[in-house]
C-alpha cells in the first residue's frame, strides 16, 4: 500500500497514510543506551531509535506497518524483539 496506494488484499484505493497515532508520543522503536549515573555508576537511559508509520485501508481495515529510515536502526539493540530464524532447508528428495 504504501508504495502502490492499492489495498492488496482488497483492492481498494482508499489508503490513509498514519504518520503517528498519538502526535506528542509517536510510535517508536528503542534501545538501551549506556549511561554514567549521578553519582558516578553504570546506568541506562531508553532511546528512540526509529519511528513507526502505517498505512491502513479504509475499506477492509487492512494495516501495513513500516520503520522510517530502517538502515539508520541498530537493529540488534533494539529491546523487546528477536530475530525470526529462517525455517530449515530440507534436502530435495531422489
Amino acid at each position: 500500500m504504501k508504495h502502490s496506494g492499492r489495498c492488496p488484499k482488497c483492492a481498494a484505493e482508499r489508503i490513509l497514510h498514519i504518520e503517528s497515532s498519538r502526535p506528542e508520543e509517536p510510535r517508536m522503536l528503542v534501545r538501551r543506551a549506556p549511561t554514567v549515573g549521578i553519582l558516578g555508576g553504570d546506568g541506562h537511559v531508553l532511546e528512540a531509535v526509529g519511528r513507526v508509520e502505517a498505512f491502513v485501508c479504509a475499506e477492509c481495515g487492512y494495516l501495513e506497518e513500516y520503520i522510517v529510515r530502517p538502515k539508520s536502526i541498530p537493529w540488534d539493540d533494539v529491546i523487546g524483539a528477536s530475530w525470526v530464524e529462517p525455517p530449515k532447508r530440507e534436502e530435495p528428495y531422489r
